[in-house]
């Protein structure tokens, strides 16, 4: 898969950073591939990103250890999480993550988050003891997406055009 250098990253990440202080936001819960891609550069078909003022966490399991390891030298501010089974989940390790962090309000991508899935967090959250806000947010980093940074816009100047799992 194409993705884009890290300073088309760095870039893209104090954009979104710039719309979430708007939005009152601490950060944002990324869990649409195609945005999780946009942001990272991870292409695999589980995994959850969380980006924040300090820098982002991705989370997936071990099948995509070695991506998640090279995505951690290669992102700026990127952290990897691998998740083992049996160890923990992926959103046990969001609480922890969120809880270390200290963050109070948190977004989340309604129309990709699950009412399970939010539900499972929030139960989570107060059995750790979490005071975290989790707050619906509506195509945050699709508007984002929707204006093409200058590395996009050279992907369709070359052979194959434009990366198809980052269209909008």
């Amino acid at each position: 898969m194409t993705t884009a250098p890290a300073e088309f990253l760095t870039t893209r990440h104090g954009t979104l950073r710039s719309a979430l202080s708007r939005l009152e936001l601490d950060a944002l819960l990324v869990s649409a591939p195609a945005n999780i891609a946009y942001l990272s550069g991870f292409f695999g078909s589980a995994g959850t990103l969380l980006l924040h003022a300090d820098g982002l966490h991705l989370f997936s399991d071990t099948r995509y250890a070695s991506v998640l390891a090279d995505l951690g030298r290669d992102v700026p501010g990127l952290h990897a999480v691998v998740v083992r089974p049996g160890q923990s989940s992926v959103d046990e390790e969001i609480v922890r993550v969120l809880g270390e962090l200290g963050l109070s309000r948190v977004g989340f991508e309604a129309s990709h988050l699950t009412v399970r899935r939010h539900v499972d967090l929030t139960r989570r959250l107060a059995l750790a003891g979490r005071v975290v806000e989790l707050v619906a947010t509506d195509e945050v980093v699709l508007r984002l997406r929707a204006v093409k940074d200058a590395w996009w816009r050279s992907c369709g100047r070359r052979a194959g055009g434009f990366p198809m799992s980052l269209s909008v």
